[in-house]
């Protein structure tokens, strides 16, 4: 039998399934390329070819519509939804007035139009680069193009030899990407496999990504979204959310918006709500400032 495992573009902690996998008999086969919607796509057509039995992907990856004949089977416990600021050792000065440690002008490598938004909020005058095409960010950072990237914390590999210097951007200080930090089982539907992974579950992660998710739906899947749902105290959904501005001001980010609702559904839903009516007194804002003007 064979899992495939769609890696990330650094560090090598394994989901918590692997070990599991392997003690079961599996073959982890490991991609050797970037991670994308499209090579999940390749995967989901050996899954329907039966060359592999199910596939251990990230959840920011996995697809909002996913054909018929497939399931995921379990959402695994989340390792980390936070992010974090690498630079070179000696590079980052965090202080009272500077949770990053940055000097204006620095250049930061991110992966998403969200990153980016958040960051500038923090320091308007970094300058940014998204989604480095001809080298992998942490290549980018050791070859002293970036000053520094901002990396999920569960993609960090501890191991690793080189000295860093890293700060943890806390969800008070930066959301992530909706599913940041999750994996997700999937089979063949009606394959007995599926039913034998659904002991691998995680109810309470299964929730919040489903929050995270109906949020993203609710807003038309902006590329520009962060947003992060726990459990309450209580039991409840606590959702938090902010996007990213559209042109001609893309590196704006909306002020952050947040429910808490006894259900994924209904937090979703609040959130949703307060996010348009973010989105309505801008554009409100905008247009008193043309008429203004004119």
């Amino acid at each position: 039998m064979s899992v495939v495992l769609l890696p990330t573009f650094w560090g090598s902690n394994e989901p918590p399934a692997v070990t599991l996998f392997t003690r079961a008999g599996f073959d982890l086969l490991e991609n050797d390329r970037e991670p994308s919607t499209s090579r999940f796509g390749d995967q989901l057509r050996g899954l329907a070819e039966e060359t592999i039995d199910c596939i251990l992907a990230s959840a920011e990856l996995f697809p909002h519509d996913m054909t018929d004949g497939f399931s995921v089977s379990a959402v695994l416990p989340r390792q980390s939804a936070r992010l974090c600021l690498v630079a070179a050792l000696g590079n980052l000065h965090p202080t009272p007035a500077n949770a990053i440690g940055l000097e204006p002008g620095a250049t930061v490598g991110v992966a998403s139009p969200a990153q980016q938004s958040q960051l500038l909020a923090l320091c308007p005058g970094l300058k940014i680069v998204e989604n480095l095409q001809d080298q992998s960010p942490i290549s980018a950072l050791r070859a002293h193009a970036l000053d520094a990237i901002v990396v999920p914390a569960h993609e960090i590999n501890i191991s690793d030899p080189e000295a860093l210097d890293l700060i943890e951007l806390g969800e008070e200080v930066m959301l992530p990407r909706p599913g940041e930090g999750t994996t997700v089982i999937v089979t063949r539907t009606g394959d007995p496999l599926g039913e034998t992974l659904k002991s691998l579950d995680h109810p309470e992660t299964r929730r919040c990504l489903a929050a995270e998710r109906m949020l993203a739906d609710a807003l038309g899947r902006p590329v520009g979204l962060a947003c992060l749902a726990t459990v309450a105290p209580d039991g409840g959904i606590r959702l938090q959310a902010t996007l990213a501005g559209d042109a001609p001001e893309p590196r704006l980010a909306l002020a952050r918006v947040g429910a808490v609702a006894a259900t994924p559904e209904a937090a979703a839903k609040l959130c949703s709500f307060a996010m348009e009516e973010c989105l309505g007194e801008d554009q409100r804002g905008e247009g008193e400032k043309r008429h203004e003007s004119n």
